[in-house]
């Protein structure tokens, strides 16, 4: 129903096919949305802790096919974020 009412505004399914989550959640919700390039991820964990601490939805994807899969994530898949914690590396980095 949601992607319906988000195509429903921007005329048809044909004019969303190339939108992004971050796009309909602005467009749905009223909330604010971001958008960060995954290779400034470690520098934005304090704004993405912020963000699920003010219960704003979080979520994780990529276009960029590698990006994801090097992480064993599937690249055609938004990954919703519930939570966020420290780990280390194999080499005890965090």
């Amino acid at each position: 129903m949601l992607e319906k009412a988000w195509a429903k505004t921007h005329g048809s399914y044909h004019n969303i096919v190339n939108g992004t989550t971050h796009d309909a959640l602005r467009d749905l919700t009223g909330a604010p949305s971001n958008e960060y390039p995954l290779s400034e991820l470690s520098s934005m964990y304090i704004s993405i802790q912020f963000s699920i601490k003010m219960s704003y939805i979080v979520t994780l994807g990529s276009q960029k096919p590698d990006e994801l899969s090097s992480l064993g994530l599937d690249p055609n898949y938004n990954y919703s974020v519930i939570d966020t914690s420290n780990t280390k590396d194999q080499d005890g980095n965090n």
